[in-house]
């Protein structure tokens, strides 16, 4: 029953503080480096014992040498689907090989990455709340290499923020944004595919568009593959390069300085621009295609062939810089308007 792995824990997940010290801290041991771990086995832990369930935290923590640890088989999943938090040190890499339907309730955290391979999907379940009623419970870079990885899908009226630091979707894998709320990472990479799942619409009938906010810094950063869905996608603050010119997303692009101190707000690189009914970097559909809502920005083509758009431009007190690049050249034909004191 591989593929029923969602929640089907077993005793020794459920088995709560009878065993062992509930709240306890287990670090699996360095020296398991590169290999697939059983997380129901004591020799799996430096302290030599198993997670009991709720309040329990596993680590992956190695300090150089980082370790790299897989785990595959279905009681390990359903012991961590049973514990409160798991925590993936600086340098380490926790690998989630599923190939049926696993769901994780447990809080994921650290600078580490959480890698998902396989062809399955896990789903991203925490609804821990913080004390500023925010959700930041998958602070950790990620990285899907195969399948699906679904962030909180949770279809109510509280807004989930999910905030990641590297975010890599490597061809063929897909990311699901946070159904309801804001995605937001610090670097978007890779050739897959990123998608939300959101329907929803406000009470006019307008769309409402999930934030997928980007604060790449450097001037190399971008992503390859395909954004889809119901999604606003906001540079806040230094580069970020959309390459592919076949993106769906449907809520435009919204420049964001999301720093106060930042002298400028985010810089975007596109690759094609088109028709409201066409693909193109910036998406389609016929909401704004570029819109800024604090400090500024610039949006840069970067393709070699003559682009031309009818979707608007709206353009606020802060300065939009729009560079039409070295080549090709860009053609507006949709409206620009201002909004604001000005």
């Amino acid at each position: 029953m591989k593929d029923e792995i969602v929640p089907r824990l077993v005793m020794i997940a459920t088995f709560m503080c009878a065993s062992a010290v509930c709240g306890a801290t287990y670090s699996i041991k360095s020296d398991l480096d590169g290999k697939t771990v059983d997380l129901t086995d004591p020799a799996t832990y430096l302290e030599n014992a198993v997670p009991s369930g709720e309040g329990d935290v596993i680590t992956v923590s190695a300090v150089y040498p980082y370790m790299t640890v897989t785990v595959s088989d279905p009681e390990s999943m359903a012991l961590l689907a049973g514990i409160e938090r798991l925590e993936i040190g600086y340098g380490n890499e926790f690998i989630l090989d599923c190939e049926g339907d696993f769901t994780l309730p447990a809080q994921v955290k650290g600078n580490g990455t959480f890698v998902k391979e396989g062809a399955g999907t896990v789903r991203f379940a925490s609804h821990k709340i913080d004390p500023n009623g925010l959700y930041y419970d998958y602070s950790v870079n990620i990285d899907v290499r195969e399948g699906v990885l679904r962030m909180v899908q949770a279809d109510d009226t509280t807004m989930h923020t999910h905030s990641h630091y590297a975010v890599n979707v490597e061809a063929g894998a897909t990311l699901v944004t946070v159904l309801n709320g804001t995605t937001q990472v610090k670097s978007l990479s890779g050739a897959g595919l990123v998608t939300n799942e959101c329907t929803d619409v406000n009470e006019k009938g307008d769309l409402i568009y999930n934030q997928l906010n980007i604060s790449n810094t450097g001037p190399d950063a971008g992503f390859d593959g395909i954004v889809a869905g119901q999604i606003m996608v906001r540079p806040t603050g230094g580069f970020l390069t959309l390459r592919n010119p076949a993106n769906t997303f449907t809520g435009g692009v919204q420049l964001n300085q999301y720093r106060s101190n930042a002298p400028f707000g985010g810089i975007l690189q596109v690759t094609k621009f088109a028709n409201a009914d066409e693909p193109s970097s910036l998406g389609m559909g016929a909401s704004t295609m570029i819109s800024v809502s604090s400090g500024g920005g610039l949006v840069r083509y970067i393709g070699n062939e003559r682009s031309r758009t009818d979707r608007s431009v709206m353009i606020p007190d802060w300065p939009v810089v729009l560079d039409a690049g070295h080549y090709g050249g860009i053609t507006f034909n949709g409206l620009f308007a201002t909004y604001g004191s000005t």
